[in-house]
């Protein structure tokens, strides 16, 4: 289980964001080839809400074998003129800037440059290992413990020509130099927002590999061009404010949103079912996607009461979680709870259609590229991300436009098999004795 290595508390979600960073920045190195540096194999695994990195044994032994970096919390922070090319070449690749930093137990400050817990050891076999990348990328926002886990990505890092501190916001850095680390840091957001994202904006509308409603490739773009998932909600306020063929991107900016929220959600009640098997999870899923989804249509004059479930839950639980999450970006753009609530309701529900038709019809009408129910998009999406698989009655519900909301019950729902992954991981046990490094 990936854990995040706050000093405070502990949090799920945000160890989640840490182990993503952990293989996103190994991925990156290993892409620079860098000289005469050698890493572990690592893979990742979700599972009921969870992750989990799986990492290959390497011939090193701590504070035995540690060059550069810290292996113990930084009560020790150790360089080595071993290490000097690859830093030097890590920092031109990524544009890294030195910056000095003490350990709780140095007398003097060390210059570094990357974070001080990224460690380099010389193996029992006298390669150059690296460990513990997660913060390899500086933070793009040095406020709390957010140094931590909100950081730039490395795509973004390679084109940014300014050199930035990995340990910008860390309490170990020099305080001399925290203010400038700090100042370059806002530059550095300030340009991802008001040039990087229109820049990607334009790209998509340019762009004939992939369209609207084409979610991982158009995340995968996104990634691409140097911009994390949490700026989508800059992402949507860059988009509306464009004129031309923009509604089919914001539509599908909206249901991203939307579905990442929920997914986290999801993960979270899984969890707290840790002690649960399989049909107690089936049964807390269907019971949340019926209190988010779930409502017959009432012909009748009488208030629908499960409507107004429904509503409240969007009201109390989606809204805010969008916000806490895409930032307040996506109320600027009039998408109000009752907004969200017509554009994926309006479709099939009576007492929504007639606002659904002023505030979104007129709209798809300029819409060449929509196939599905905006709420058909999201329950896909959402599937997508979580990995949990909806049984054939469902999804040919769910493959066209339809009239009605579906009521979900516990069979509706399949997780993915583990023992695959897991037969991978004792295959990688067994080989990482030997000689299973890169």
């Amino acid at each position: 289980m990936a854990i995040c290595p706050t000093y405070k508390e502990y949090d799920d979600e945000k160890a989640m964001k840490v182990a993503n960073h952990e293989q996103k920045s190994l991925n990156a190195l290993i892409d620079a080839k860098i000289n005469n540096l050698h890493y572990p194999l690592v893979t990742r695994i979700d599972y009921k809400g969870f992750r989990m990195l799986a990492v290959s044994i390497l011939p090193i032994k701590g504070k035995d074998t540690i060059l550069t970096g810290s292996s113990d919390g930084c009560q020790s922070i150790h360089s080595s003129h071993s290490t000097t090319k690859i830093l030097e070449e890590i920092s031109d690749k990524f544009h890294l800037s030195k910056h000095l930093v003490k350990g709780s137990g140095n007398k003097d400050y060390v210059e570094l440059v990357g974070p001080f817990d990224l460690e380099f050891h010389k193996g029992t076999d006298h390669n150059i290992y690296s460990v513990d990348f997660s913060r390899l990328c500086p933070p793009d926002n040095t406020q709390g413990t957010q140094n931590l886990y909100c950081l730039f990505r490395p795509e973004f890092l390679v084109n940014y020509t300014e050199y930035l501190c990995s340990d910008a916001g860390s309490r170990f850095v020099s305080n001399e130099e925290s203010h400038e680390h700090d100042e370059k840091i806002a530059k550095a957001r300030d340009w991802l927002i008001h040039n990087e994202i229109p820049k990607f904006v334009r790209s998509c509308k340019s762009q004939q590999h992939f369209t609207p409603y084409q979610f991982p490739e158009f995340v995968d773009h996104l990634h691409c061009s140097g911009i994390n998932v949490r700026y989508l909600g800059k992402v949507l306020r860059c988009f509306s404010q464009t004129e031309e063929h923009s509604i089919d991107w914001s539509f599908s900016v909206i249901i991203e949103i939307t579905a990442r929220t929920i997914t986290d959600l999801i993960r979270k009640k899984l969890r707290d079912q840790r002690k649960s098997g399989d049909q107690k999870r089936r049964e807390v899923l269907s019971e949340f996607f019926n209190s988010l989804f779930y409502f017959p249509d009432d012909d009748s004059q009488n208030a629908n009461p499960q409507r107004e479930t429904v509503k409240n839950a969007w009201k109390a639980h989606i809204l805010p979680s969008i916000c806490k999450k895409f930032g307040e970006d996506i109320l600027k753009q009039g998408y109000s709870m009752n907004d969200l609530f017509h554009f994926y309701f309006g479709e099939f529900d009576s007492e929504f259609n007639a606002e659904y038709e002023i505030k979104w019809r007129s709209q798809l009408e300029n819409s060449k590229l929509k196939e599905k129910s905006n709420f058909t998009y999201l329950l896909e999406r959402i599937c997508g991300l979580i990995e949990i698989k909806l049984c054939d009655e469902v999804n040919k519900k769910i493959s066209i436009f339809f009239d009605q909301p579906i009521h979900f019950d516990r069979s509706m729902f399949e997780f993915p098999a583990i023992h695959k992954n897991l037969q991978f991981i004792r295959k990688l046990e067994k080989l990482s004795k030997s000689s299973l490094y890169i």
